[in-house]
């Protein structure tokens, strides 16, 4: 996650996370990601104002260019 939020071109690529409460898979940009931090995606909401949190251990499959990057 640290190599895909310093990427130059980080908007290529795509986070896939499975969500819990909702029960069904959600993709994320890699450009919305703003942080790493102790086991914790940050990444900015749709709207900009606020921040959803992650968990990593959620993560089930990185897209690059819509390729397989890295799966779970």
């Amino acid at each position: 996650m640290h190599y895909i939020h310093n990427h130059p071109r980080r908007n290529e690529f795509k986070i896939r996370y499975y969500d819990k409460t909702q029960k069904k898979h959600f993709s994320i940009r890699g450009d919305l990601l703003r942080q790493v931090e102790r086991g914790t995606l940050i990444v900015e909401h749709k709207n900009g104002s606020q921040e959803a949190f992650i968990p990593v251990h959620r993560v089930v499959q990185v897209l690059q260019n819509g390729k397989t990057y890295w799966k779970r």
